[in-house]
């Protein structure tokens, strides 16, 4: 929960620039990640970032941010209602200095894909069925935190 508030307290002005609706859909519980608190608050700040940017022009403008415990695993998602990626770029999304923005750079998803193998884990994108991108970080719970439960 923390490093989630940190990543949105350094993209609060990126989200009200780009009239986005936040929610946010969290255990009431935190859970604990086997993890470098910088580093997971480096990819989170990529995805909702890139979030907020497909969202300009878009006339449903919504950034869910969810988090479950998955076995011995959190699942962190971020789905917008942006307009998806197209089939063809799914593979090319993490590859450095690919990107369908005009002022992008095509680092940052490439440097969280990083980031998320090696803690471990992995970062994935796709189409929701509703609509929108939508990516998903997996990583190892903290051990503790699987044994109490969540």
């Amino acid at each position: 929960r923390a490093c989630l508030e940190g990543a949105l307290r350094i993209l609060r002005n990126r989200i009200e620039q780009a009239d986005a609706e936040l929610v946010t859909d969290l255990p009431p519980q935190d859970l604990f990640l086997a993890a470098d608190m910088v580093q997971l608050e480096q990819v989170l700040v990529n995805l909702v970032g890139n979030a907020c940017d497909v969202l300009v022009n878009q006339p449903n403008r919504r950034i869910e941010v969810s988090a479950r415990a998955c076995g011995a695993d959190v699942v962190l998602e971020v789905h917008d209602s942006g307009p998806g990626i197209p089939q063809q770029n799914l593979k090319k999304v993490f590859d450095p200095f690919f990107t369908t923005t005009e002022n992008g750079l095509g680092l940052g998803l490439s440097i969280s894909h990083t980031i998320a193998q090696r803690l471990g884990g992995s970062l994935t994108a796709g189409n929701a069925a509703v609509g929108g991108a939508v990516f998903t970080l997996t990583l190892a719970a903290w051990p503790e935190s699987v044994a109490a439960g969540g």
